[in-house]
């Protein structure tokens, strides 16, 4: 509910500015020339004028459609007060009873206090203000931004996992083990790969034998 009265406040605003900005370009019931008083002559070259048309009609298409908020609420917020306080003599004696002559005022330009008030609807109720083209703009981001990260961390889990497959594989594979070193011989004619010497006993025997 809260939202809905911040959109009916943008549309009462938005459409107040791009009205104006209308009625002031094709110059309807003398708005041009009553732009001119105002302004005290400001906008009396058609340039100025224009320039000022073009910029409360955009603002208040931004305004009606929640684009570029934190601008753009501030601006129109400005706007309808510049053009609230250029008929205050009519907002503060309406009826031209207490402080001016009723050729002063003109009661029609009573309602401009609370289109200024209206104004300040979306500025105060910023976090209610919820139908809005940024809000759109914003979710189309985070969806990128997700699928993105999604992305990416689905190709780091994928490396990861390539890793630790590439070291199970590698820990798998046997390694050759080094051969026990040799003992060493003992004696020294094993060493040098010599049988050990045995003594011929019958050979001494036999020539004796012969001798006799």
């Amino acid at each position: 509910m809260k939202a809905l009265v911040v959109l009916l406040a943008r549309l009462s605003t938005g459409l107040f500015l791009i009205l104006w900005a209308y009625a002031v370009h094709a110059d309807l019931r003398g708005a041009a020339d009553l732009v001119t008083s105002l302004s005290q002559g400001v906008f009396a070259d058609s340039a100025y004028r224009m320039a000022l048309v073009y910029g409360a009609g955009a603002l208040g298409l931004l305004t009606i459609l929640g684009l570029a908020r934190r601008l753009v609420y501030p601006l129109q917020a400005l706007a309808v007060a510049v053009a609230a306080a250029a008929v205050w003599k009519s907002l503060a004696d309406p009826l031209g009873l207490f402080f001016f002559a009723p050729s002063e005022t003109n009661m029609l330009f009573f309602p401009m206090l609370g289109l200024f008030v209206a104004s300040l609807v979306p500025l105060c109720l910023r976090e209610e203000d919820a139908i809005v083209f940024d809000g759109l703009l914003r979710a189309g981001r985070k969806k990128e931004a997700g699928v993105s990260g999604y992305i990416s961390a689905k190709d780091k889990s994928q490396t990861e996992m390539a890793a630790l497959v590439a070291a199970v594989h590698e820990s798998a594979v046997p390694h050759p083990v080094p051969a026990a070193h040799a003992e060493p011989k003992k004696g020294g004619q094993e060493a040098h790969g010599h049988a050990p010497h045995t003594p011929d006993l019958h050979g001494p025997a036999n020539g004796r034998a012969a001798v006799h």
